[in-house]
């Protein structure tokens, strides 16, 4: 099945399931905030996201980067700098290793909140962006927070971690004045100051 050129006024599009390849233009000029791409995806054609200037979000279900083939100027004609990819967590290492994302602001899990950012191997939370940040969700897998990671973000109140989470590192929650709700595991070792 292919995906045809279409514009859409919902800030949200989502790809059907049964789609596995997309042609060039596809989303030209589409308004849509985030755009998600099911699993099958197996072949995107070039500029698919032309002119899409309020894409901030693209949702990618697809678990390996390298089962889907790519042409070489597929994210070209967007703000591709300013655009979260979102990759399942177990995908993490490999799209944010993977070079034909590169361009992207940063690649985090769907699994999580949108804002946060990751080491390369996706065990770690390293850093939080701002905006969208008001109840964090640190997703199943990461084992660490690092040093700082959260330090002076007034916009978190509410924090639930995984329960595969290990270490909370020195200074992660510094000035975060409205933080009011923090649930710790039992599989918690090490709560730095």
């Amino acid at each position: 099945n292919k995906i045809s050129n279409k514009m859409n006024k919902n800030k949200k599009l989502e790809i059907p399931s049964n789609v596995c390849s997309i042609k060039a233009y596809a989303f030209e000029c589409n308004k849509a905030e985030e755009i998600i791409l099911p699993d099958n995806i197996s072949y995107m054609e070039k500029c698919l996201f032309n002119e899409c200037q309020n894409l901030k979000t693209l949702i990618m279900k697809k678990d390996l980067p390298e089962e889907i083939e790519i042409e070489e100027d597929t994210f070209e004609g967007f703000d591709v700098e300013e655009c979260v990819l979102r990759v399942p967590f177990d995908s993490l290492s490999e799209f944010v290793n993977d070079e034909r994302f590169k361009d992207f602001k940063y690649i985090t899990a769907i699994e999580g909140s949108r804002c946060l950012k990751y080491n390369e191997s996706g065990s770690e939370v390293v850093d939080c962006e701002t905006e969208d940040c008001t109840n964090i969700v640190i997703p199943e897998g990461v084992t660490n927070i690092t040093e700082g990671a959260f330090q002076g973000n007034e916009e978190i109140e509410r924090v639930v971690l995984p329960k595969t989470l290990l270490k909370i590192g020195n200074a992660s929650f510094s000035g975060c004045h409205n933080l009011s709700e923090i649930k710790l595991n039992k599989g918690l070792r090490d709560i730095g100051w």
